[in-house]
């Protein structure tokens, strides 16, 4: 089990609430439900975890029952051992950096020099990552020179030398895959995701093979999950029909587990749904995010065939959850769907699905109501918003703050004007582009520029091998563009624009350019500046920029660690 059930089956035996625990160990009801929840964790040799031992404790022996501060500790940091992961590729950097070889690190640590070198790939994973990180960071502070102790405190940004080891050890680990999993997959979705091909998988040449639907007298009511499926397809087939003059607004936290139990649901929805893009109309979305991290990032993967249109406006409502009351409200021009249930009896909900002029107009005006309290989820930009991503640009990059950036190719900014030329000519790009890519290029490096007057970047991007380089030849990153123009590189100019760029980062203060081993992602690059915000933008079928804010996503994105692909 992990740290979390533990914690869970313990406020269980002994029965108590929260705020009881709060109280008895001095800890907050506020982390308390994030350490139950698993979105937090405390650390093995933190006091927090002495604090909520000793109120576990403490109520545990009120209530009667056996239990010691020692014996909690123990269960818990086992349990907690295994919430951290290496940091692989900070582990082969520090290496790298330190000039330390295998065979000298197997002498010291007493490991097999092979099974090292297979937890330096990312292939194996010591059993007790935060023992392993101690055991390394013991290491190095006790054999690093003094110039070397300088570079290690300029790595972890800890200056102090009592606690240059600690901060190198916290600098050597990470949360496990399971904070990471959900953000990798949207991620990995985003980047895998071929428009032209899923809307030929969806045949949306033809709506008039959609059926059409007629609603008798102007409304109709629907009981239970079953009927309440067909609701919601009822309510597409009205508004295919309908005008898309007007958005088509959503707002659902109604439970999805049982109307997904359907495997064909949810694929007839995004099919509906698609279809209403088609045909012209744009989506405000309402997501409910008062889910837990990783279901919020599953509901949303859902949605990326929707994203990428770029015809849908994405809310969410920055308000507690309802334990009580679950609500749906969906409406365009010619028809509204409402629905509720009760909190764990969905099955006894209902929806009512009207074209009633007067109960249409009202509900329009409760739409314009929710979206007046919503927040942005996040803003997305294709061809037709080019000039409002160009403004967001422009004031994005003249904030102060760090950045980080995981790219799957050298950023356009590095580029000479002749080198860029060659790489046009060499793909055979038609000389009347040649110009506002070259245009992108200054831009994107004004920037740049501009960006490190404000704080310091570090971008990483993936070492290629020249059989990996043929395997999937990279694009020149035009992203920024938004207009799907696609240019390979030969290995030749891959080559000359990866030194360009070695260039860039050794004669420009401020910007660091680091490599990992295999490239995470094939089609996207991930822009973060501090915890405040982040940026992915797709480099093909569609082009097209997500700016994201919420601070969930920017946090996920921010502690993102990307995979390490096995070559097997």
């Amino acid at each position: 089990m992990k740290f979390k059930d533990y914690l869970q089956k313990d406020i269980e035996r002994i029965g108590c609430s929260l705020s009881e625990l709060s109280k008895a160990s001095g800890l907050s009801s506020a982390v308390l439900s994030r350490y139950r929840s698993g979105e937090r964790a405390p650390r093995k040799d933190s006091e927090l975890l002495v604090q909520l031992c000793n109120g576990i404790t403490e109520l545990a022996q009120k209530a009667g029952l056996a239990s010691t501060v020692q014996n909690r500790l123990a269960i818990y940091k086992a349990a907690l051992s295994e919430d951290y992961v290496l940091n692989y590729d900070r582990f082969d950097r520090l290496l790298k950096i330190l000039h330390v070889s295998m065979k000298e690190l197997s002498h010291e640590l007493n490991y097999d020099a092979s099974y090292l070198s297979r937890i330096r790939s990312g292939k194996r994973s010591p059993a007790d990552p935060e023992q392993f990180a101690e055991n390394v960071s013991e290491f190095f502070i006790r054999s690093a020179r003094p110039e070397e102790l300088e570079i290690i405190g300029e790595i972890v940004q800890e200056n102090d030398l009592p606690h240059l080891k600690s901060a190198l050890q916290n600098w050597l680990i990470r949360k496990r895959e399971a904070e990471n999993r959900p953000i990798e997959f949207f991620l990995k979705t985003l980047d895998e995701f071929n428009l032209e091909e899923f809307s030929r998988s969806m045949r949306f040449e033809d709506l008039s093979e959609i059926e059409p639907f007629v609603l008798n007298d102007n409304n109709q009511m629907y009981y239970g999950i079953e009927q309440m499926r067909q609701a919601e397809y009822d309510f597409f087939h009205l508004a295919v029909q309908s005008s898309p003059e007007s958005p088509l607004f959503m707002c659902n936290d109604m439970p999805l587990e049982e109307m997904a139990e359907d495997r064909n649901f949810t694929k007839k929805m995004m099919y509906l749904i698609s279809a209403c893009l088609k045909k012209g109309f744009f989506l405000n979305v309402v997501h409910d995010i008062n889910r837990s991290f990783s279901e919020m990032m599953i509901g949303l993967q859902a949605w990326i065939p929707v994203y990428m249109t770029g015809q849908i406006r994405p809310y969410y409502l920055p308000t507690a959850e309802n334990s009580i009351y679950h609500h749906c409200l969906y409406v365009c021009h010619d028809a509204v769907l409402i629905g509720e249930c009760i909190h764990g009896y969905h099955n006894h909900g209902s929806y009512l699905l009207s074209s009633e002029k007067d109960f249409l107009h009202n509900s329009m005006e409760r739409a314009d109501d929710i979206l007046s309290l919503t927040r942005p989820l996040m803003s997305i930009y294709r061809e037709p918003q080019r000039s409002e991503f160009d403004i967001f640009r422009e004031e994005e990059f003249n904030k102060a703050g760090d950045r980080t950036i995981l790219s799957c190719v050298p950023p356009l900014a590095t580029l000479t004007h002749d080198l860029l030329i060659e790489i046009l000519r060499s793909a055979s790009i038609s000389e009347e582009l040649y110009e506002p890519i070259e245009q992108a290029r200054k831009k994107e490096l004004a920037d740049l520029n501009l960006s490190l007057r404000k704080g310091k970047m570090v971008m990483r991007l993936p070492e290629l091998s020249e059989e990996e380089f043929k395997t999937y030849t990279p694009l020149l990153k035009l992203a920024s563009m938004l207009q799907n123009i696609e240019v390979p590189y030969t290995w030749e100019t891959y080559q000359k624009h990866i030194q360009l760029a070695n260039d860039f980062a050794e004669t420009t203060p401020g910007f660091e350019l680091l490599y990992d081993q295999r490239s995470a992602f094939r089609n996207i690059t991930i822009y973060v500046r501090d915890d405040e915000l982040a940026m992915i933008l797709k480099h093909k079928s569609p082009e097209i920029a997500f700016v994201i804010t919420h601070p969930k996503m920017v946090n996920a994105l921010h502690n993102f660690t990307a995979p390490i692909f096995e070559d097997d």
